[in-house]
């Protein structure tokens, strides 16, 4: 969940015509395989795993419905959480197409699971690896492009990127990089904030077990 919101909040950073959550209808497919894995090692009840399971493979909205309503039935407290978690909008696309609004073209050619998305960026880990995911999208956004126009100035031309496309290119990675250093300056600001915070908590818990120990 915090990835697919690191990814919403950078997806939005470069299109912010629609919302965050929005995004990740048009982009977001959940990787089955862990999906199946964390229901087979639930405590659910057989019957309630045989549904869970039929949710990607339910073939139109009206189904998924009844899925969710002989979850219901059931009637367990922890059923009606998952259910709760599984019908958030962007969490039920990304499991199931008739959700999605991804197209469909894309989406049948899409394999469930992460294999993909880990390969996809195997040149931009060599730049540089553990990164924060939304520093990551703009590293690979920018690989993206230029391997795009590069693929484009061999296409029209059978030539290497001229020098005008070469100096318009060094422009738009100087602004790309500048970029990333701000995200990477806000994030360790972040970080900061966050070690201070913790420190604040630990002092308040000190001093609150020390006049517990007076009052004793």
């Amino acid at each position: 969940l915090g990835q697919a919101k690191e990814l919403s909040l950078a997806l939005n950073s470069l299109c912010n015509s629609i919302s965050a959550e929005q995004h990740l209808l048009y982009t977001l497919k959940s990787c089955l395989v862990h999906f199946e894995r964390n229901v087979r090692n639930s405590k659910y009840s057989d019957e309630s795993k045989f549904l869970m399971h039929q949710l990607p493979k339910a073939k139109t909205k009206d189904e998924v419905n009844f899925i969710f309503e002989q979850l219901e039935v059931i009637g367990n407290e922890k059923i009606n959480d998952w259910i709760a978690e599984y019908q958030t909008p962007w969490i039920l696309a990304s499991l199931n197409h008739n959700f999605s609004l991804m197209d469909h073209d894309i989406w049948m050619t899409t394999p469930f699971d992460i294999n993909v998305s880990e390969c996809s960026h195997a040149n931009v880990n060599r730049e540089r690896t553990r990164l924060r995911l939304k520093t990551a999208i703009f590293h690979s956004w920018n690989y993206d492009l230029t391997l795009y126009r590069r693929f484009h100035n061999y296409q029209q031309y059978n030539i290497p990127m001229s020098s005008k496309d070469k100096s318009e290119s060094v422009k738009d990675d100087s602004e790309f990089q500048k970029r990333i250093q701000e995200l990477e300056y806000e994030e360790h600001k972040e970080e900061l904030e966050q070690k201070r915070l913790d420190n604040q908590l630990k002092k308040l818990e000190i001093a609150q077990k020390e006049k517990e120990l007076n009052e004793n």
